[in-house]
């Protein structure tokens, strides 16, 4: 006798076969078959007489808990739809709370500096004196910087100047003073910090009165320190054209060190001291350690200052109008 003429898996009555059954059923291996569950719905059909007692009711909560459980996937299903369908599900909660917190920066972006971007990017296309109404040009401006304006490619070359040289000096140094004050010397280091971080949140007008001083050529202390150690003939500095840019490149760099070495500090406190641990247990030198783990583990640091003291060498305005009245 056989179970079903559609299957025909096994004889009735096979225990063996029931009872292995049982043990995929178990293991939840066929609940989402549907050519195993119409012959399960067989085999209890079909064997439900010639099974004893026990086997039966056991088949009754086996087959029972099929049931159940396809009743509760689809519950699921249905209730998981039902929340795709919510228009204010806690994603969007989280992502519209995380835009407003952040709702005062961009406008306040969007109204003073991407604003004054356009504005600023309108005006260069007309003719403005302040006192009556644009007149649009076009590219008429650029036409004439580009082409009648001795002056405008000796300005790009002095930008560019103090790009390509403050750029990797105050990288360097920077860098070398974060090292330097590194270590956990309690509050000596602290001093350290503040007198380093001071000139950058001076303001930018009277470090450059400061450094007037200092590179005066008859009586500024430099000068006056080269003479001592032996140059006879100490530069002009800012009365020389020559030398007024090497002298504006080392005042920025003494007022912008300080800052950026902050930065450096911060990332190289993020360096997990076991790196240099490990390192020196297998014999590496303090240079290797310092190529080979710190330069590489702030490399995100390096870029994101790098990209900084661009925009800043391109900005470069104060410091060279008050000390050299414009060039």
């Amino acid at each position: 006798m056989i179970l079903t003429r559609k299957i025909q898996l096994f004889p009735v009555g096979d225990k063996e076969e029931i009872d292995r059954v049982y043990r995929y059923l178990r293991d939840g291996i066929f609940n989402q078959n549907k050519a195993m569950n119409q012959y399960i719905s067989g085999l209890y059909v079909a064997t439900i007489e010639d099974i004893s007692k026990e086997d039966r009711k056991e088949l009754n909560n086996l087959y029972g808990r099929i049931l159940i459980g396809r009743l509760v996937a689809v519950v699921r299903q249905i209730t998981n739809k039902k929340q795709k369908k919510r228009f204010f599900t806690l994603k969007r909660q989280e992502a519209a709370l995380g835009w407003l917190f952040v709702s005062p920066a961009l406008i306040g972006f969007s109204i003073f500096t991407f604003g004054s971007i356009l504005y600023s990017l309108y005006l260069s296309m007309t003719d403005y004196n302040l006192l009556s109404e644009p007149n649009w040009i076009g590219l008429g401006n650029y036409f004439r910087a580009f082409t009648d304006d001795k002056y405008f490619y000796k300005y790009f070359g002095n930008t560019f100047y103090f790009v390509f040289a403050l750029v990797p000096i105050v990288l360097v140094i920077s860098l070398m003073l974060a090292l330097l004050i590194n270590k956990k010397v309690g509050k000596i280091s602290n001093a350290y910090r503040v007198a380093l971080f001071l000139p950058s949140i001076t303001s930018t007008v009277a470090v450059s009165m400061v450094w007037i001083w200092i590179f005066n050529p008859n009586m500024g202390i430099l000068n006056n320190i080269l003479m001592a150690i032996g140059w006879t003939s100490p530069p002009m500095w800012l009365a020389d054209p020559e030398w007024s840019k090497p002298a504006l490149v080392i005042m920025r760099v003494w007022q912008m060190g300080g800052y950026y070495m902050i930065m450096f500090l911060a990332g190289l406190q993020t360096i997990p001291e076991n790196l240099y641990e490990a390192a020196e247990v297998d014999g590496a030198s303090p240079v290797q350690r310092f190529f080979n783990i710190t330069l590489p583990m702030l490399s995100n640091t390096t870029f994101m200052i790098a990209i900084l003291l661009v925009i800043e060498a391109f900005n470069m305005f104060e410091s060279i109008f008050v000390m050299t009245e414009g060039g």
